[in-house]
């Protein structure tokens, strides 16, 4: 039992005669846009491995077929900041342009939803993002956070103002 609604928290994608949304408990469905009728789904929990957060799963899916290539969510606060969250694209859609389309999307969205800066927590691995996040403007700030768990991750902070 959730505490919340358990439908879309972010923008669909529409694609032709198919709309992709994830819902909130992290179902991602493919749906016919003018009838409603499920054309295929997946379940992040179950076929991903990853559990739902406490505030519930939001992303908006980036799709290539029946594959979900990549997610990209921002999560608001009670200020003027909100934190980019779930950033992912496939290995094999890396080097294309895509993974900087979907952090302009978010910019964009955060910007619209009245958010003036974005925090971005990023494991300190992933360098190839530390790149792409520093080509789009945004700082690094010096703080790190360890989150532990089976992988042992400790991120790095940036952050990104947005133009009004």
């Amino acid at each position: 039992m959730f505490s919340y609604a358990v439908g879309p928290r972010a923008t669909p994608t529409v694609d032709g005669d198919r709309v992709y949304v994830v819902g909130a408990t992290g179902r991602l469905l493919c749906l016919n846009v003018e009838t409603g009728a499920l054309i295929w789904e997946k379940d992040y929990i179950a076929d991903y491995g990853t559990s739902v957060p406490t505030w519930g799963v939001a992303s908006s899916p980036l799709v290539d077929g029946d594959r979900l290539i990549g997610s990209v969510a921002f999560r608001s606060g009670e200020t003027d900041h909100a934190e980019l969250k779930r950033v992912f694209l496939d290995p094999e859609y890396r080097g294309r342009g895509l993974g900087k389309k979907l952090s302009l999307w978010a910019f964009d969205a955060a910007r619209e939803a009245g958010i003036a800066v974005l925090d971005i927590w990023s494991d300190t691995l992933f360098e190839t993002a530390h790149h792409l996040y520093r080509g789009l403007a945004a700082k690094e700030t010096g703080q790190k956070r360890y989150l532990g768990g089976r992988n042992e991750v400790t991120e790095i902070h940036f952050q990104k103002e947005l133009d009004p």
